[in-house]
């Protein structure tokens, strides 16, 4: 299986805990870790269409087009669009591009404002078809580092035209005349090697203690004037920037605790800058006090695993979560059997990326099965292919076309069956259908041990549904028509609708329980591994959507998380502590006294759920771009492409606005710093795969409303 983007970046820790007394001091080589860091030169070209040019689209832009020639583009969306450009040093620039006007009948002109960190600098006239221009860039709005293109267009709407999307301008390329070469080699024996101008930044995740030492700086080729070594610190609360001079000696610096963004750039201090010469950055190494994770003590026998998925099922209306309806008491009695961690989140929207991160413990850019039209790649490692491998017996229940056999979900499962209901304008089957079947293979069962996966598509809309019947308030077709605002949204149209899904949670909950007395009966209660979680959660207007896959919202991530140990193993309770869906197979595996495989973002909650972890939210379907990153409390929300007007950047507060309603961007600018360092991190993803879509599916998805 190839090495996936998490495997090693967060350099340091990659979210191991630290404890006891006087732990050894722990030493590592930045030069080493250099193939885990970002490394960036200056922005020379950019291939608007292509995977390479993303990280500098802010916000404005669709998805990837492919032309009739084959020309990879993009369009920008909407009154706007940014562009984020690294510049070194300021100095005169030239930047030319190829680009077109969206046209349409009637559409006037099209009137394009160039500005660079918020100062206009130039105004063109896009012709009717694709052409070159050329604009001057001054020095004098440029800043070192990162620099923000905004382009504003005369007009972003298109009545009547063939695209209903709010299309401006087409983006073929863009290059920087005077930019310098991407450099060779930068890790050479035990220094690095940085030219002027570049740019390494690593993301390290500290105990207390943290240290950076460099053995010494010194120039090589172009000296410049007064060269010197740019460090930059970042953390959650603050930014300390240093400089040291281009010929030093012996540097030591304290680092914080937690996670630190370390930033080192090589400047020429006004000399000569021509792309020739650097600094030597000799024997760069960070060193902390720690000791490995201890291991959770593993039972004797391996224990069953039962992991049970329901689908759309918000915590916020679980009692188990408090609520306050009585919508779930088989659930809040499983849950006091068990370790309720109450604040677990969702790596996606929907379900295919969701569970795809929960089977595989990969995130979702790197498990690459995001869009509609994905499968599950061959090579990702799934729980049920490393169980199977163990001697378990796999089995899998599921009642959501998004994971059937054809979208790869079924690796690794001796049995996996999609059971549906007999009318395809539902979708699925109930959950009652699928604890019959559950409890039915349960009964023929009597080799040991075993992995069930049971997935519940019940509380998934339509809330409501008639066989035969007329369908009204609830319906696919009247959600359908309440997402395009051709229904009114009210409060009172929301209560009712959250009426609805409650019921449904409750008709489940009434069924799981028939699950949980059968295992209890048997036996198998004890002697097995339960997991109960959710994919994602749904959305009632809080933010001005409804249903689910199209937000990154709260009430769309944070899910259940209940986890109800093998007999003798942990004791249950109530946890605090941040969990996420990529903490699964690690949890799983740790129980089994298996080691953790060292692809894996996450950490295992049997052995402790303490610490500061990173959760990385993404969403990518129906040509919409979104991605989440939550630490400590803070929330960076980044829309890169949506079909409604929202601000490419949000920065929450969750410890005090839980509800989303305050965007703090401007006034915590350390976290968002921090946050957006995190969302720029390489990311190694596996190669995307089609999946194969009859007719019968293609239908099963447009009762659920994941195709129009």
């Amino acid at each position: 299986m190839p090495p996936t983007s998490m495997k090693r970046y967060l350099s340091l820790l990659a979210a191991t805990l630290f404890s006891g007394c006087g732990p050894p001091r722990t030493t590592e080589d930045l030069v080493k870790l250099f193939p885990e860091a970002r490394f960036e030169a200056e922005t020379a070209h950019l291939d608007f269409g292509t995977r390479e040019a993303r990280s500098h689209l802010v916000s404005g832009w669709s998805d990837e087009e492919i032309a009739t020639d084959g020309t990879t583009f993009v369009w920008a969306k909407g009154a706007s669009s940014s562009l984020r450009l690294f510049i070194a040093e300021p100095r005169p620039l030239e930047m030319r591009f190829r680009s077109w006007p969206f046209r349409f009948p009637g559409a006037p002109a099209q009137v394009l404002k160039l500005s660079l960190n918020g100062t206009p600098f130039s105004e063109l006239t896009l012709e009717d078809v694709p052409a070159e221009y050329r604009v001057a860039v001054p020095a004098t709005h440029q800043v070192e580092g990162d620099n923000t293109l905004d382009i504003d267009y005369a007009y972003h709407r298109s009545p009547g035209a063939s695209d209903p999307r709010s299309l401006s301008a087409g983006w073929d390329w863009l290059r920087i005349e005077g930019a310098l070469p991407t450099p060779g080699s930068i890790a050479r024996g035990d220094a690095l090697a940085l030219p002027y101008g570049a740019r390494v930044e690593y993301l390290l995740d500290l105990p207390a203690g943290g240290r950076l030492a460099i053995d010494g700086v010194r120039p090589w080729g172009s000296e410049g004037a007064n060269p010197h070594l740019a460090l930059s610190l970042q953390t959650v609360s603050r930014r300390e920037n240093r400089d040291v001079a281009g010929s030093s000696r012996g540097i030591e610096i304290s680092l914080d605790e937690g996670l630190v963004a370390l930033s080192l750039q090589a400047r020429t201090g006004g000399g000569r800058f021509d792309g020739e010469g650097g600094l030597l950055v000799r024997r760069p190494v960070v060193s902390h006090e720690g000791s490995p994770t201890p291991r959770s003590a593993s039972p004797g026998a391996r224990p069953n695993v039962i992991l049970i998925v329901i689908d759309t099922l918000r915590a916020d209306h679980l009692g188990a979560y408090g609520y306050e309806k009585r919508t779930s008491p088989n659930i809040d009695l499983f849950g006091k059997d068990s370790t309720v961690f109450e604040n677990a989140f969702a790596q996606s929207s929907w379900t295919k990326p969701s569970v795809a991160s929960l089977l595989t413990g990969l995130l979702p850019r790197s498990h690459t099965a995001n869009r509609r039209e994905d499968a599950l790649p061959d090579e990702a490692l799934s729980l049920a292919e490393r169980l199977l491998a163990l001697g378990y017996r796999t089995v899998g229940f599921v009642t959501n076309t998004n994971v059937a056999s054809e979208f790869g979900f079924a690796q690794g499962f001796e049995t996996y069956e999609l059971l549906l209901d007999p009318d395809e304008r539902l979708g699925y089957a109930r959950a009652g259908v699928l604890v019959s079947r559950a409890l039915a293979w349960l009964a023929d069962e009597r080799r040991g041990p075993f992995f069930l996966y049971l997935h519940a598509t019940d509380p998934h809309d339509p809330y409501t549904f008639t066989p035969g019947g007329k369908e009204t308030v609830g319906s696919t077709d009247f959600m359908e028509a309440l997402e395009a605002f051709d229904t009114p949204s009210t409060p009172a149209l929301q209560k009712e609708l959250l009426d609805l899904y409650d019921e449904k949670i409750r008709y489940a909950d009434g069924e799981l329980g028939k699950l949980f007395d059968k295992l209890r009966d048997s036996g198998l209660y004890e002697r097995s591994l339960i997991v109960l979680v959710s994919d994602h959660g749904e959305e009632f207007f809080e933010h001005g959507w409804w249903r689910h896959g199209k937000t990154l919202y709260q009430e769309q991530l944070h899910v259940p998380f209940v986890v109800k140990w093998p007999q003798g193993t942990k004791a249950r309770g109530r946890m605090s502590a941040v969990v996420q869906h990529v903490d699964l197979v690690p949890t799983v595996l740790d129980v089994l006294g298996e080691p953790k495989a060292s692809d894996l973002p996450g950490r295992s909650l049997a052995a402790s759920a303490d610490g500061d972890p990173i959760v990385w939210s993404y969403l990518r379907s129906d040509g919409r771009e979104v991605e989440s990153v939550i630490y400590r409390g803070r929330k960076l929300l980044r829309t890169f492409v949506y079909d409604r007007e929202a601000p490419a950047f949000a920065l929450f507060d969750l410890t005090r606005d839980s509800g989303e309603t305050r965007n703090v961007l401007e006034t915590e600018r350390p976290a968002f710093d921090l946050l957006d360092a995190l969302l720029r991190r390489p990311v190694e993803g596996l190669t995307p795969v089609p999946a194969a879509i009859d007719e019968t599916t293609r239908r099963r998805l447009e009762a659920l409303g994941y195709i129009r």
